[in-house]
């Protein structure tokens, strides 16, 4: 407690203290009253119970052994986090919580086991000072490479005179920092801070604090989980940014830019804007990955005279984007005024020669030349006599009427029409088909190109200019869906989707949904402002298409009974889709709109630590480990392997190996964190796991099983080994040789006799016998 009051001075944190000690200890006494003994058993084996609160590192001492132990903390509104607690080499235990925050206010608490007897210790830190007094809307980057900037607001309940204090460091075991130039607002007070030099780029994650002081009250502190370096980064904007022409299309090419840590190029994403000079009109923006290649290619009919594009760049898992690159033309070639004369000849003479051969067959086909130079009829030489001889061959000339009829063939229908002075919207009836996810409208008229934009957020072009296909639509909450016409006339019109219902603020609110331990998910939500007193939620889940999916199977409730939290237990049938997380409510007394979320399941998964496992010899050490995560397979794996009392090595596992390999290294602890490969997620580290690699130690041990498993198999090689020697040389039949048996008289087929053998006779010779012939009788 001492070690906690001394945090509060110095950083003006927090105080934590354990929860109702007076009452443990009555309860205590009236529990063993009469029975010293007991009494001894009932007291709490643990001792100097305290938090550090800068490295976040709770730690306590025993007074005698206990066999089960936990620590746990509470950070509402978080999910609580256990740990399993570590030794260092002065017999203080300690639970470290690098993840968690602490400016809301923690519980943090400890359970064990000792002698047959459960107990618990509770201890409550509080945030001193108004809410609202400390520092909001932090955020930090860095920037040319060596430049770090952070930036915050004061807290809207800040006395006048606050004074923040920024304090940052690269790990647990280094020294906090404070700024050394801070950057203040008109009216005096600290809203930032600028670091001239980060120095290399050694750390991969970063630890800040901003802290406040006044003479009038306390102010709360302001903490953070870790920022990961390579996502703080603001990367200088695409180098070399060119434009080329190869006759049918334009060739954009840029180059990586520079950055302060390794970061390979297909973890970098590109964003293109092409402008047209002079207009508002603005295109889909391009986006690109770095694995794709450093250059963009659009066909020449796309780009006009005094089109330009720029480009700039952010960490594919990042959210800080560069600044945009220098705008630069497109190159077109110029146009050759002769060869642009003799391109006009040609496709005048062929339009003349078509017209002209259409005028003949015209007039042929129906006869046109006669109707408009009709023959003016001859006098039957019957009459011809009566009339003077130059009358008979006379024709009055074209008249003026002949030019009327060729105008009148020759002019455009168009050109004797009236335009319509008001022509009709070419879009009308716009409407959404919920069924098949479109966006349609009836088309009248003629345009070169139509597009759709949900909310200003994303455009997507019509198909076949009669529709726009969404891969999903929103059921809670109006968007305005706009349908513009992208070449001719401008037109645009838009509706809005679905129809609201309800009062809004009736809705739940901050919905958000995470998984964690592998196989579980939870969602939690906070009840609408304007909620009636009856209100009551239901979660669904499900894919994004569809309209329906899985409720909740289990909901945790607030003081009046409404749900405010959701787990399921069970992810067997859930793939990594994009889901649809939508809360529905109920009352009598009014309608309530319903919420909702869109994720895919591996983008909100807390990932598990690795469970890792090694073995060592005398001369090598191999650590192994294995990753638990039903929505991502792929991960990169940090160790932190600790070596006596110096500074613990920090390794990366880059290539996706399970393992990792080295010289024997002694006794050392080691711990392991994974990084999921396309989400960038940290899992929390695992608990630190010992070593004991002596060599000679390991040498002894050797020596004891060799000696060990001798012994048990020396008696059973022996009797191997005489078991062979008697069948390779018949040695049974000569320790022990059989005794002849007496001759059947019976079956003797050449003499009646019986032949004695006297057993006790010493023999003659060595060599065994090989017959034996009775040669007379005696």
């Amino acid at each position: 407690m001492q070690e906690a009051g001394r945090l509060v001075q110095l950083w003006g944190w927090g105080a934590a203290a354990p929860l109702d000690p007076v009452g443990l200890l009555v309860l205590l006494s009236w529990a063993s009253c009469g029975h010293p003994a007991r009494a001894q058993e009932s007291v709490s084996p643990i001792l100097n119970m305290k938090l550090d609160s800068r490295t976040k590192t709770l730690s306590w001492n025993y007074r005698r052994n206990v066999t089960e132990q936990e620590c746990k903390i509470d950070t509402p509104p978080d999910d609580s986090t256990s740990k399993t607690p570590q030794v260092n080499g002065n017999d203080t235990y300690f639970c470290e919580f690098p993840n968690s925050v602490l400016h809301r206010g923690a519980n943090l608490t400890l359970n064990v086991h000792s002698e047959g007897a459960a107990f618990q210790e509770v201890l409550v830190f509080h945030n001193s000072g108004p809410e609202g007094s400390g520092a909001v809307n932090f955020s930090c980057f860095i920037y040319d490479l060596r430049f770090l900037n952070c930036s915050w607001s004061p807290g809207p309940a800040a006395p006048p005179d606050v004074r923040y204090h920024l304090y940052w460091w690269a790990s647990s075991h280094d020294p906090e920092v404070e700024c050394a130039r801070y950057i203040v607002d008109p009216a005096g007070t600290r809203v930032g801070c600028h670091l001239d030099d980060l120095g290399d780029p050694k750390t991969t994650d970063y630890f800040f604090l901003v802290n406040g002081t006044s003479n009038r009250t306390a102010v709360r502190f302001l903490d953070f989980t870790p920022f990961r370096a390579k996502l703080m980064e603001k990367y200088r904007p695409p180098a070399n940014v060119t434009t080329a022409f190869n006759g049918s299309h334009h060739v954009v090419r840029w180059d990586d830019p520079e950055t302060r840590f390794d970061v390979a190029s297909h973890m970098l994403c590109y964003q293109l804007d092409i402008r047209r000079q002079g207009s508002s009109y603005k295109r889909d923006p391009v986006f690109q990955r770095g694995s794709d290649g450093n250059q963009y290619v659009l066909p020449g009919s796309a780009v006009t005279a005094g089109d330009t594009v720029r480009a700039r760049v952010k960490h594919v898992y990042g959210n800080i984007w560069s600044a945009w690159s220098r705008a630069v033309d497109f190159n077109r070639p110029e146009p050759d005024p002769a060869g642009a004369l003799a391109g006009l000849v040609v496709p005048a003479v062929t339009a003349a020669a078509a017209l002209v051969g259409v005028l003949m067959f015209v007039c042929k086909r129906f006869s046109l030349r006669r109707r408009l130079f009709p023959r003016v009829p001859r006098v039957r030489m019957q009459r011809a006599g009566s009339f003077p001889p130059d009358l008979e061959r006379t024709r009055p000339p074209a008249g003026p009427m002949a030019f009327v009829w060729i105008t009148l063939f020759l002019t455009p229908t168009s050109g004797l029409l009236r335009p319509d002075q008001d022509p009709s919207p070419p879009i009308q009836n716009v409407r959404m088909e919920p069924e098949s996810q479109r966006l349609t409208w009836d088309l009248h008229g003629n345009v070169s190109g139509i597009e759709c934009s949900q909310s200003l957020e994303y455009n997507v072009t019509a198909r076949k200019n009669q529709y726009c296909q969404f891969p999903v639509l929103p059921s809670c909450g109006s968007k305005n869906y706009t349908v513009f016409v992208t070449g001719g006339q401008p037109f645009s019109t838009s509706i809005g989707y679905p129809e609201p219902e309800g009062n809004p603020g009736a809705a739940a609110q901050n919905l958000t949904c995470w998984v964690h331990d592998v196989d579980f998910l939870t969602c939690r939500w906070a009840v609408g402002s304007a909620a009636p007193r009856d209100v009551q939620y239901h979660l669904h889940v499900g894919e994004a298409r569809t309209s329906e999916g899985r409720e909740c199977p289990g909901y945790t409730a607030d003081e009046r009974g409404t749900h405010v939290r959701c787990r399921f237990d069970d992810l067997s049938g859930f793939s990594n889709g994009l889901y649809r997380f939508r809360v529905r409510g109920t009352s009598r007394a009014s309608g309530i709109p319903c919420s909702e979320m869109f994720e895919q399941l591996s983008r909100i998964e807390r990932l598990s630590p690795p469970n890792i496992t090694g073995w060592c010899n005398k001369t090598y050490s191999l650590l192994e480990w294995e990753m638990s995560s039903r929505f991502s397979w792929k991960f990169t794996y940090e160790l932190e392997i600790q070596q006596g009392a110096g500074p613990a090595d920090l390794v990366q596992v880059q290539d996706f190996e399970t393992f990792y390999g080295m010289p024997n290294p002694g006794t050392y602890t080691v711990r392991i964190r994974a990084r999921g490969y396309f989400t960038g997620i940290v899992s929390e580290w695992s608990a630190p796991k010992n070593f004991v690699c002596d060599p000679e130690e390991e040498g002894a041990r050797l020596r004891v099983r060799l000696t060990a498993s001798l012994t048990a198999l020396g008696p059973l090689l022996a009797l191997g080994l005489l078991v062979l020697i008697c069948r390779k040389y018949s040695l049974m039949r000569k320790i022990f040789p059989p005794i002849p048996h007496m001759k059947d008289p019976l079956s003797d087929s050449l003499q009646n006799k019986l032949m004695i053998w006297e057993a006790g006779r010493d023999p003659r010779e060595e060599c065994p016998v090989a017959e034996v012939q009775v040669v007379g009788e005696t």
